[in-house]
């Protein structure tokens, strides 16, 4: 790097420094992509007291010390920076609240009614929660302040109670998804027992039907009725041949299909509940949080696919040498706990709590 460079630092001796620094800089819990950054930081701030960089780098020990040191003030200093970038970027009260206050329905009633599914399995005090902030728009410092808790304990159980509810929207449209999948094979393998039954008596008019097979259920894609010679089939009398040549060629006239019923939903005049109206409002507010219902079908399909309900390919697995950088959020979740006096609980509890998993950094 340049910037070792600068101090007139040796190869062996600039290596070494440069670990000992990103070290610090991932024990801060920066991320990854702005180790750099923050490295460079650190250089740019030594650089600019050339009178502390002449009197430490006499004692190696303690300019690596000197340095790891303001490679962590520089980490803190860019995640944080990070962290206020990415909180400007979601929407504020006021957006959520100009959203919460429309008079129109929600247009997705499916997305409605699985979202009201969702509720459905959350805890009491978790659903609680969820209403205080979206349905009756108290803001989390307010949260904080009525239940007496800090602000952080109070945000991190709105984002665990998001996690909940979009785990148990995802496990809703699996079940749903596996059945639609169960019945489609069925019927697949019903049609397919009826065409094998029916193509032996099919001697006057050959169909030829291409099929696209997707999932094992096989679905007809175009149709083109060729006329076949029957020069050696002689043993059936002659009227009784134009009698069903004529009859196979006369085209089936479409059944009447009786008109749907409406739902209830788009009836001008239909009266919601308490309960519909707040999952709608809750819909509202968190369509830029929680995952859209578009995206969930779409995991819910590439997780099934061909598959089937019983057949899951194995969850990815990360290399051994890959290493993403950052402390652990389970190490970190430990050392709050630990500062206030509590126990800190096994990774696998922690992970739990979240409807989450253990993994190699964090839950999954």
């Amino acid at each position: 790097m340049a910037s070792a460079s600068a101090l007139g630092l040796s190869k062996a001796r600039a290596e070494e420094l440069i670990n000992a620094m990103r070290a610090m800089i991932r024990k801060e819990g920066c991320p990854v992509h702005l180790h750099d950054d923050a490295l460079q930081d650190a250089f740019v701030t030594a650089l600019s007291k050339p009178n502390s960089v002449e009197q430490r780098i006499k004692d190696w020990n303690r300019f690596v010390a000197w340095m790891a040191t303001l490679a962590k003030f520089a980490a803190m200093t860019t995640r944080n920076a990070e962290q206020r970038r990415r909180e400007s970027d979601e929407p504020s009260d006021d957006t959520c609240a100009e959203g919460l206050g429309t008079s129109e329905p929600m247009k997705d009633f499916l997305a409605l009614e699985l979202l009201q599914k969702a509720r459905l399995q959350l805890d009491p005090e978790d659903e609680a929660l969820l209403e205080a902030h979206y349905v009756d728009e108290k803001t989390i410092q307010k949260i904080a302040n009525e239940r007496n808790l800090p602000w952080s304990t109070a945000k991190s159980r709105l984002d665990r109670v998001l996690r909940l509810l979009r785990v148990a929207m995802q496990s809703i449209v699996v079940s749903v998804v596996a059945l639609v999948t169960k019945n489609a094979r069925a019927q697949g393998a019903r049609l397919a027992r009826h065409v094998s039954h029916l193509l032996p008596h099919a001697t006057h008019t050959a169909c030829a039907i291409t099929v696209t097979v997707a999932c094992g259920v096989i679905v007809p894609g175009s149709a083109m009725a060729t006329m076949v010679r029957q020069d050696a089939l002689v043993s059936a009398p002659s009227a009784s041949s134009e009698t069903n040549s004529t009859a196979s060629t006369v085209p089936s006239l479409p059944e009447e299909v009786a008109p749907e019923k409406r739902i209830g939903l788009d009836e001008p005049g239909a009266q919601w509940s308490a309960f519909t109206m707040k999952s709608t409002k809750i819909a509202l507010c968190l369509q830029a949080t929680v995952v859209p219902f578009g995206f969930l079908m779409a995991s819910a399909m590439t997780e099934l696919g061909c598959g089937g309900a019983e057949q899951h390919a194995p969850p990815p697995q990360e290399p051994d040498d890959y290493d993403p950088g950052g402390m652990d959020p389970y190490d970190m979740s430990c050392d709050r706990e630990r500062a206030r006096g509590n126990d800190c609980p096994t990774k696998a509890e922690w992970c739990a709590s979240m409807g989450m998993r253990p993994a190699r950094r964090g839950c999954q």
